[in-house]
């Protein structure tokens, strides 16, 4: 059976435990084992990491050591996956510049809170296959800062102070032999039902990796 270690904690306005819940009934339902941790030393153990499938960290802010980091790093070089979404995953560890080049990116900033259009890039990849070409959220947009080997799947038009710009919504990257999915959406888990293109991005992602 696939596995999945999903470490929860950090700001809890980012509703942690509630996303845990969240996504663990969305592993169950494509058959994974789910072990939940609310603590930074399960990224202590190197061999622990590598027993898994996908990591999922869901813990905006917070500080990891840098062995912890390596631990990360070198799991996902050996082939396991990771999946990381919104905060819990684009706004974590922010001191620790390993795990944002890993990850493809980081949160800078939301100054626009309200409904955008995001628009799927890649029709054809599997993940996101009978998505629809372009839908509409409300919710925070978030302004990234991105590194140039990201596969944009899905991206969106900022404005801000006076200029438009092109921002990457959803990636995929490799990392060593793994894999690494991320995706800006998803601030409130009633988001996933009110806009289920979302949740399909995200199931879609999982099967990818996995």
């Amino acid at each position: 059976m696939k596995n999945v270690l999903i470490v929860s904690g950090g700001w809890l306005g980012h509703k942690p435990y509630e996303f845990a819940d969240f996504f663990e009934q969305l592993y169950k339902d494509q058959d994974f084992e789910v072990i939940h941790s609310h603590t930074l030393d399960s990224f202590n153990d190197l061999n622990f990491l590598k027993s898994f499938d996908i990591l999922m960290p869901n813990w905006t802010m917070g500080e990891i050591s840098d062995e912890q980091e390596h631990n990360i790093s070198e799991a996902i070089k050996s082939g396991v996956n990771l999946v990381g979404i919104h905060g819990g995953a684009g706004d974590a560890f922010r001191s620790c510049l390993t795990y944002q080049w890993m990850l493809g990116g980081q949160f800078l900033g939301h100054p626009y809170v309200g409904e955008y259009e995001v628009r799927i890039t890649q029709k054809d990849h599997p993940i996101c296959l009978e998505i629809s070409a372009s839908f509409t959220v409300n919710t925070e947009q978030y302004y990234m800062l991105t590194e140039p080997s990201i596969e944009v799947l899905a991206e969106t038009r900022y404005i801000y102070e006076g200029q438009t710009m092109i921002m990457p919504v959803a990636w995929v990257k490799n990392w060593g032999q793994g894999k690494v999915f991320y995706s800006a959406l998803g601030h409130e888990p009633s988001e996933y039902d009110v806009y289920p293109e979302m949740k399909q991005l995200l199931t879609q992602a999982i099967r990818f990796l996995t």
